[in-house]
């Protein structure tokens, strides 16, 4: 409630001395504020104001699941409430403050003299709402007016810092985005001893310089397992080892996890979402291939995709059997298989093979992500 009490940390009190108010100086001689009388009638204004941290929805409801805006209820009113019943929800407008903040206010206030027997009725024709002229209209804006554009100062304020804080927080992941991006282009190099290495240093020291403007780097570092949905267990089993080792539900993507989009989605919605998992993050993809791998025309997608954005090197596989690893995948290098005849065999090379070659890789790609957001 706001009163004549001393302030409070966090609120503007109602000063005990004449509001500095553009009106103020119309009804002053009417007003007693030490006695709080308006014509020598005592009043009381008492309620709330507050002022929204933000007023989208989306966010606005995370904050607090009560938060209501739609083309029913504007929460940016200030409500004034006489005898207990809603009397205007215009006095916000009313009050002649412009800047975007404005639109962040609300509350709600209780000015009973506004409707006070020994007073001439001020009342509107339509009762919704008081004639803005009158003197006890002129002294709830002069009461208020100060409150809110304290508030709204406020929360220019902390707007002020909160931008200067995205900047700060731009400029480091920007800046550890690019250093993850020369880390990687050092072992892309590294992996072509035929360049001589003081070529490589150069290239390395061009193509980093590049980079050290304006250019945007993929900053969402996530795992795509492409696979065939008879093959479910096997990406399931993957997906829930990582999420055991602190891995987040959206940083691992496979179509067919339970609730995932290829239930809900059409054809065309999910070849649109498979392509930007593919090319819009910072996405390593992890191919798991089989016979059911190479009858799936969205698995052949998957394939090309990454076989044009990437090189060899830089994707996972885990392969049933040779004969099924697609031959743009492999370009006929040496590759670890499940299958040993019609049985999955798990020998000491393809346990290791699965530590060094799929999930440890999978853990350090994530962690560079968590290098930048963290």
């Amino acid at each position: 409630m706001f009163e004549y009490l001393p302030r409070r940390t966090g609120f503007p009190a109602v000063p005990p001395e004449p509001p500095e108010d553009e009106a103020w100086g119309e009804i002053q001689h009417r007003v007693d504020l030490q006695k709080r009388t308006f014509d020598g009638i005592h009043y009381s204004l008492t309620g709330w104001i507050g002022v929204h941290s933000t007023i989208d929805s989306a966010p606005a409801r995370t904050n607090d699941d009560r938060f209501v805006k739609n083309k029913y209820y504007n929460p940016a009113q200030l409500r004034v409430y006489v005898r207990g019943k809603l009397a205007s929800d215009r006095l916000l407008t009313q009050l002649g403050l412009t800047g975007t903040y404005t639109n962040y206010i609300e509350g709600e206030l209780s000015f009973d003299i506004l409707d006070d027997d020994t007073l001439e009725d001020i009342a509107t024709s339509n009762r919704q709402d008081f004639d803005e002229t009158d003197g006890r209209v002129t002294l709830l804006r002069a009461l208020v007016r100060p409150i809110v554009r304290s508030l709204i100062q406020r929360r220019q304020a902390i707007a002020t810092v909160i931008a200067e804080e995205l900047r700060r927080e731009k400029t480091r992941r920007d800046t550890a985005s690019k250093r993850q991006f020369a880390d990687q282009l050092q072992a892309d190099l590294d992996q072509h001893p035929e360049i001589a290495q003081t070529t490589r240093d150069e290239l390395h020291m061009v193509i980093t310089n590049k980079v050290q403007g304006e250019i945007a780097l993929k900053q969402d570092y996530r795992i795509f397992i492409s696979h065939s949905r008879a093959d479910r267990p096997f990406a399931s089993f993957i997906d829930e080892v990582l999420r055991f080792r602190g891995a987040n539900d959206d940083e691992i993507f496979y179509t067919s996890r339970e609730g995932s989009t290829e239930f809900s989605l059409d054809d065309r919605a999910l070849g649109t979402l498979i392509k930007q998992n593919i090319t819009d993050a910072n996405t390593l993809i992890f191919y798991m291939t089989s016979k059911n791998f190479m009858g799936s025309q969205y698995c052949l997608f998957e394939g090309g995709a990454g076989w044009a954005t990437r090189g060899v090197s830089e994707y996972l596989k885990l392969n049933m059997d040779y004969s099924s690893i697609p031959a743009f995948l492999t370009n006929g290098r040496s590759e670890v298989t499940l299958l040993s005849g019609d049985e999955i065999v798990l020998t000491p090379e393809v346990h290791n093979y699965l530590i060094d070659g799929v999930f440890n890789p999978m853990i350090v790609h994530l962690n560079r992500g968590r290098e930048i957001v963290d």
